[in-house]
């Protein structure tokens, strides 16, 4: 794997439900997932989650930021960070952030660790996230964007879950240098 930064063009998808009821759920029913819900997630926690499902899509927009920049985000009252649990194992997390201006949860983040991807597990995950934003009062609209950096299964799988495309965006991006 090359670690120079290049260019590409990058497809961003922007994707929204506007009902609850063009959720297409796909739970998994195994004992031995569990959702916890942080309000105030710890930012070691969180910047290792973010790392851990980010670094291979090129999520890199939250590193370098100190902590009280990091914490005004994501413990701001209308910020939930969601970690989803196998067994003792982090399998991935997913962020909502509600909006009081129009009513929207934004799903901001979301994905799974390696090793937990190809076993259904994401598909589960945005059905919880899904289920969480709905539950949200006043919601009445949940939107997300993924782009073509992202995983391959990705759009495919909000599709599925009954979002719907309403805007594209494409666009030259300067890749960052791979961390390892």
């Amino acid at each position: 794997m090359s670690s120079a930064s290049r260019a590409i063009e990058v497809t961003r998808t922007f994707l929204e439900m506007r009902a609850p009821q063009a959720f297409q759920p796909a739970f998994l029913d195994r004992d031995e997932l569990i959702l916890q819900g942080y309000q105030n997630c710890d930012l070691a926690l969180y910047r290792w989650l973010y790392d851990q499902v980010g670094s291979r899509y090129y999520w890199y927009d939250r590193c370098d930021l100190g902590d009280e920049r990091l914490r005004s985000l994501i413990w701001a009252d209308n910020v939930t960070v969601w970690v989803l649990y196998e067994e003792n194992s982090v399998a991935g997390f997913f962020e909502l952030r509600r909006h009081a201006k129009d009513r929207s949860v934004e799903l901001v983040y979301f994905g799974l660790r390696p090793g937990f991807c190809g076993r259904g597990l994401g598909k589960h995950l945005l059905s919880c996230a899904i289920a969480q934003a709905w539950q949200l009062p006043q919601t009445q609209r949940l939107w997300v964007h993924t782009c073509t950096l992202d995983s391959p299964a990705a759009l495919s799988n909000y599709q599925k879950r009954g979002f719907h495309c309403f805007r594209e965006e494409r666009a030259m991006q300067t890749l960052p240098k791979r961390r390892t």
